[in-house]
């Protein structure tokens, strides 16, 4: 199936990403580092879009606000910290850290309304017992 392939890809090339920010992150500067990543995914999520998508965006001030919002906040600020901070620490545990974030989305869903699913429920299981695995692990080779 080309969605598990292009999820494979997509896991190998974000592991890449760590890897490679934790490594010359701290010789670089932040803004530059920054930069590049938000070029680089730029053109790699562009070209594919135009030959598989059809491109539609309704232009008004509520779209444009909605989209400059979250390239700001949600992209370019997060990856500037992501960055800073990153190389402060092991990429094992920076990808612990990033492996957790969709259940941080799903608690703060509950605080504004949101009604989690069985599924929904098993799959943060699963990804807390992963990263249990993954520190129990890493504590036994440490120590």
């Amino acid at each position: 199936n080309i969605g598990d392939v292009l999820l494979v890809v997509s896991a190998v090339a974000y592991a890449f990403q760590i890897l490679l920010v934790g490594k010359y992150a701290k010789n670089e500067h932040i803004l530059e580092t920054t930069f590049m990543q938000m070029l680089v995914v730029s053109l790699l999520s562009f070209l594919p879009s135009m030959a598989m998508e059809k491109f539609y965006v309704p232009i008004n001030k509520t779209t444009v606000l909605s989209v400059l919002f979250i390239a700001v906040f949600s992209t370019v600020v997060a990856y500037m910290v992501q960055n800073k901070m990153q190389p402060y620490t092991d990429p094992t545990h920076a990808a612990i850290i990033f492996l957790s974030e969709p259940l941080f989305v799903a608690i703060f869903s509950i605080f504004v309304g949101d009604i989690l699913t069985v599924r929904t429920l098993i799959g943060g299981v699963f990804i807390m017992l992963g990263m249990l695995v993954i520190n129990i692990k890493t504590g036994k080779n440490e120590g």
